[in-house]
């Protein structure tokens, strides 16, 4: 707290409370040793000149902590009994605000609402029902297998975003992990092509990541999802009124944007190259 106090500006002080406060998420999901080497490699850099405290951490992220993801056994074992045996509650922001106790299960009591916020920052659970481990299928489909060139043109781009980690080439998680097939499919008016992460393809054609996702629920709470008809848009306009300005926005990369719960990034795994992402 001394240190927090006794920052130069504003800007040093939400720096090193923001990173604080990511790494007292991350306690629960990562090795508490390659912790600190990521708290100290990023402190280093920001007083080097190499970043601003304003600055994403995600490119250090990658390299010291994906393979210092701690096993949802482990995850507990420190936890006294009591806390154990309560009921079994995953919600980011909750956990952030120590309303709750983590237990890795997503499949058991959720509570809680949705706060896009946080989830934005800290990223999306899956919200998956049952254990996954068991449905990897490492072969890629023929859309993928294919068009080689531009499945590496497609892991060099997101691997630049920072959308994807790897290439490794074991499993760098303590956890199972489950690998779903790339495919790939031809855009409109144009010579790129887009690809896939096939979530519901799984093992003897029925059990898959997305059959263990609820579509009527997420993180206990029910969920419609559904896209905006021409009846919504009258109504919009009517009750906007007359001389009102309507514009579409289309993100390009999708959900590739959306970032993932570090808990549940053994559930996004796929092949390429012979490794794995």
């Amino acid at each position: 707290m001394e240190i927090i106090v006794s920052c130069k500006n504003d800007k040093e002080k939400n720096g090193r409370l923001t990173l604080l406060k990511k790494i007292s998420y991350y306690n629960e999901l990562y090795d508490w040793k390659a912790l600190l080497q990521f708290y100290a490699a990023w402190i280093r850099r920001v007083e080097s000149g190499q970043n601003k405290w304003s600055d994403d951490t995600a490119d250090i992220e990658t390299p010291l902590l994906a393979s210092a993801v701690r096993s949802r056994q482990n995850r507990v074992s420190n936890k006294s009994a009591s806390i154990v045996k309560a009921p079994s509650v995953w919600f980011c922001s909750d956990f952030q605000k120590k309303e709750m106790f983590f237990s890795g299960a997503h499949d058991k009591v959720i509570k809680g609402s949705l706060d896009v916020v946080n989830c934005l920052e800290y990223g999306f659970p899956l919200s998956c029902e049952g254990s996954c481990s068991g449905l990897s299928v490492e072969k890629n489909h023929a859309g993928a297998r294919s068009h080689p060139d531009d499945m590496r043109k497609y892991l060099k781009k997101e691997c630049t975003y920072g959308s994807i980690i790897g290439p490794f080439f074991s499993n760098p998680f303590e956890t199972d992990m489950v690998i779903s097939p790339l495919n790939s499919v031809p855009k409109k008016d144009t010579l790129d092509r887009r690809v896939i992460l096939d979530l519901s393809f799984g093992v003897d054609g029925e059990d898959s990541v997305n059959s263990h996702i609820c579509k009527d629920l997420y993180l206990g709470n029910p969920i419609k999802v559904f896209y905006p008809s021409v009846d919504s848009l009258v109504e919009l306009i009517r009750r906007k009124g007359s001389g009102s300005l309507c514009f579409k926005r289309d993100l390009k990369r999708s959900y590739r944007q959306i970032p993932i719960c570090p808990g549940d990034y053994f559930g996004w795994i796929f092949m390429g190259k012979s490794y794995l992402f």
